[in-house]
């Protein structure tokens, strides 16, 4: 914990530093590295105390970078062509740069797409993705002994872990949704697929989107030993 006040320095706090106290991290992420702490820094140092804030780039953080990389990849790009035309002596250095700069562009696009961390719901309990159509769909399966309370962190949980900025909407549905089922065997070898709710969460407004939760209190009369 740094002290209050005290503006953190890249070695100590620096997520893409080569092993090593002594070690130079990469220059590029490291500027990028330094505006996102300043820009967090700046954003919160009216609160009560700034010495806790939380440094971690969100998937947010990287698609802006992912921009920022992306107009400085078409600059380089531009650069390279003109080198070429004049036939200056670092044409070819430019070339180099040009391709450093799109995988760079093209790291940070696919990390805002999956974020570092996921938020973990308080009473969320284990399930499985069974079907996803990478857009607007998905179902999960839960276990028939689940509660409605805990099918509701569950279905909370399915939505912050799918959701990502990678999946688009339709002019018909512009919201992820994710239901939640389970499966039955009234008798031997028959199974019986019952869905239990669903969460909705829109794909159009990014940014402390709603989250609406349904559960669908009658399948829960189906389920045994229900605890709903």
């Amino acid at each position: 914990m740094h002290e209050k006040g005290i503006f953190p320095t890249p070695h100590t706090l620096h997520p893409f530093s080569s092993q090593g106290e002594n070690n130079a991290p990469c220059p590029m992420l490291n500027a990028l590295f330094l505006m996102h702490i300043s820009v967090k820094w700046g954003c919160q140092s009216t609160k009560k105390d700034a010495s806790v804030i939380n440094l971690m780039p969100t998937t947010a953080d990287f698609f802006q970078y992912t921009q920022w990389s992306g107009i400085a990849t078409l600059v380089f790009a531009a650069l390279a062509v003109l080198a070429f035309v004049l036939k200056w002596g670092i044409r070819f250095r430019l070339v180099g740069t040009t391709g450093f700069m799109v995988v760079l562009t093209a790291g940070l696009f696919a990390l805002s797409i999956v974020p570092l961390s996921r938020t973990v719901i308080p009473g969320a309990v284990r399930y499985s993705l069974v079907y996803d159509n990478a857009s607007t769909q998905a179902v999960i399966a839960v276990s028939p002994q689940i509660s409605t309370t805990q099918l509701e962190a569950t279905l909370r949980q399915a939505a912050s872990n799918l959701y990502s900025y990678g999946r688009s909407g339709t002019l018909q549905d512009d919201k992820l949704t994710v239901r939640a089922r389970t499966i039955l065997h009234p008798e031997p070898g028959i199974s019986v697929p019952v869905y239990l709710g669903e969460v909705k969460r829109s794909l159009v407004s990014r940014d402390n989107s709603p989250i609406k939760v349904e559960i669908y209190q009658d399948k829960f009369a189906q389920l045994p030993k229900s605890k709903a």
